[in-house]
């Protein structure tokens, strides 16, 4: 409820804010932004806006991470890389309201910059926000909330922002980063892993860190402006607000808790193995086991293969997951059921078997890192594919 009466709040302020015309004896202050993870998947890596006072009469916050799930084709656009978001400007009490309500402190780093840069950082924001600029095609590694305001910043300033203790070289990658903003969240990361190829796994540098708002309040805590031999510290002071709040993203313990995809996974490997035995005994396999493991690996096989092939999203194309996930699964499904295709399906259990084998034998040295819980399915789909070839072989020969 308060959720959405905070949206219908934004909505109306958005529509409503005039933007006044400031003069030369206005004073504006800039502010970096940075709010703390939430629960809900898109806020788990927090949130960065700036905030602008303008005299006393405008206090108000550009924020480069609306978007609406109202957007015809959403879904579509979402999955195929073309999601767009859009600047817009709220005042900062509504802003900081949405924060207060679900327990997330929000960080104000009140920069120390002259008003000739506070208000070329300001002019730039209201040329953003004019109609034909306020929209932009989303990128969440390269080009997101966070990413915005470090550039509109730097490109405003009267220097270059440098950091004032040299930062030791980054050793992890965007992958890496993922897992610890969904560490709480296992069948997020499973999904997650599910869609991001080899890019994503490669070391990244302090710069391409910034995507993560944590990382950009950390930068600009630990950065100054050099400007004509003069370093200015960037940050004046630091404001905390709502410490008092408890964070609503807590992983609150309970039954469902345990079924990790890990554990799921390796419980669904050792209840197909069980069958696999029983079907050896008898010599047939059941059929309804083959359509139903291999429809759902042939649906998720389609979408992985989608966001290889035709997705424009970063990191998502070069996925060797596509090795062992296919669309073709779904082919299999049904051909389980057709008599005269058995030999076709004997040789295609047999190719199959052989490829995920040498996929288990090569993956030390693939430049992908795969999620523990891939392997259990990968068993899985081997054990399918060998008890068709054993129970095959035995038919033949008698």
């Amino acid at each position: 409820m308060y959720k959405k009466l905070y949206l219908i709040i934004l909505l109306l302020t958005c529509i409503t804010t005039h933007l006044h015309a400031f003069n030369d004896r206005d004073s504006v202050t800039i502010s970096l932004l940075t709010a703390d993870p939430g629960s809900e998947v898109y806020e788990k890596f927090g949130h960065t806006a700036i905030r602008v006072k303008v005299g006393n009469r405008d206090d108000l916050v550009f924020n480069y991470g609306l978007f609406s799930f109202n957007t015809p084709n959403f879904l579509y656009r979402f999955v195929k890389g073309e999601t767009d978001y859009q600047l817009g400007v709220t005042e900062f009490p509504y802003f900081n309201m949405e924060y207060a309500l679900r327990g997330s402190k929000v960080y104000e780093q009140v920069l120390n910059l002259s008003q000739t840069d506070a208000k070329k950082i300001l002019n730039a924001l209201l040329v953003n926000y004019q109609p034909q600029n306020r929209i932009y095609r989303y990128n969440y590694f390269y080009d997101n909330c966070s990413t915005r305001p470090l550039e509109i910043i730097e490109n405003n300033i009267s220097g270059t922002l440098k950091p004032i203790v040299k930062l030791p070289e980054s050793s992890k990658t965007y992958r890496d980063y993922v897992h610890q903003k969904t560490s709480e969240d296992k069948w997020l990361t499973f999904g997650i892993d599910l869609c991001l190829g080899y890019k994503a796994d490669e070391i990244i540098n302090t710069r391409q860190e910034m995507f993560l708002p944590g990382k950009l309040l950390n930068y600009f805590d630990n950065a100054e402006i050099i400007s004509d031999s003069i370093n200015t510290k960037l940050v004046a002071e630091t404001i905390i607000y709502n410490e008092s709040q408890q964070n609503s993203n807590i992983n609150k313990d309970n039954v469902l808790s345990l079924f990790t995809p890990l554990a799921t996974f390796w419980l669904l490997f050792v209840i197909v193995l069980f069958i696999c035995i029983k079907e050896f005994k008898r010599n047939k396999t059941f059929k309804i086991i083959d359509t139903i493991i291999f429809f759902l690996c042939g649906i998720t096989g389609f979408v992985i293969w989608f966001l290889n092939f035709y997705s424009t999203h970063p990191t998502v194309d070069g996925n060797l997951n596509c090795i062992w996930l296919r669309p073709f699964y779904l082919i299999i499904s049904i051909l389980v059921w057709v008599k005269f295709v058995k030999k076709v399906l004997y040789y295609y259990h047999f190719a199959n078997f052989a490829l995920l084998t040498l996929l288990l034998i090569c993956y030390p040295f693939l430049p992908q890192h795969f999620n523990a819980a891939f392997f259990p399915i990968i068993g899985i789909i081997m054990l399918r594919s060998g008890i068709n070839v054993k129970t095959s072989e035995i038919k033949h020969y008698r």
